[in-house]
């Protein structure tokens, strides 16, 4: 957009009827600080919800504008991630800010193995209204606990018998007794060892 001014002399003119033009396109909003990483680590026993947060600031040449933030979330997220704008530019130019906040129901971490880690991605974007967008990324990297195998007792075997009048009876020369033990755990990439002590009564 052009604006057109009149009689003023501090001006260049352009024309003998002493018209300038100053061009009014838009400025994009510049970022001036960010914090875009957040961590959080997995409880051993789940409560609530766990959360990172972090800031943007930005500042705008366009003294009128006035941004809206927007989130997009990148892939199948197991969290939220929201953006409220805390301060905006409109008026002075500078001292905009936008606070992310990334939380999750900590029972949803539950599935991550011990040190494995999963990243929830969000983009954010600020918006001046005027065709002017930042973008930036957000990572927060959710870190697994060992949870411990749980035994279902009431689908275990969890004692046996033998009788030394089966040595004679099947002319076997050791004894047997066996069962199972069915066992759970939250952890989905634990692989599984059994092993046992023997232990006298």
């Amino acid at each position: 957009e052009a604006v057109a001014l009149y009689g003023d002399p501090a001006l260049v003119e352009t024309s003998d009827t002493g018209v300038a033009t100053i061009d009014t396109a838009n400025n994009l909003p510049v970022v001036t600080s960010e914090v875009l990483i957040g961590s959080i680590i997995e409880q051993l026993t789940p409560e609530g919800e766990l959360t990172a947060s972090g800031s943007i600031s930005f500042e705008d040449a366009d003294v009128d504008d006035i941004h809206v933030i927007s989130v997009a979330p990148i892939g199948s997220p197991i969290g939220s991630l929201s953006a409220v704008k805390s301060t905006d530019t409109t008026g002075t130019g500078s001292g905009g800010q936008v606070v992310w906040t990334y939380a999750v129901a900590a029972i949803a971490a539950e599935f991550l193995a011990r040190d494995e880690i999963l990243t929830e991605i969000f983009v954010v974007t600020i918006d001046d209204q005027n065709g002017g967008l930042i973008q930036r990324q957000i990572d927060v990297t959710v870190t697994g606990t060992n949870d411990l195998p749980l035994i279902d007792v009431t689908q275990s075997t969890l004692s046996g018998a033998v009788s030394a009048d089966e040595l004679a009876l099947n002319g076997e020369s050791f004894l047997t007794a066996g069962g199972v033990l069915a066992f759970s755990d939250v952890d989905l990439s634990d692989v599984h060892t059994a092993s046992f002590t023997e232990h006298e009564a």
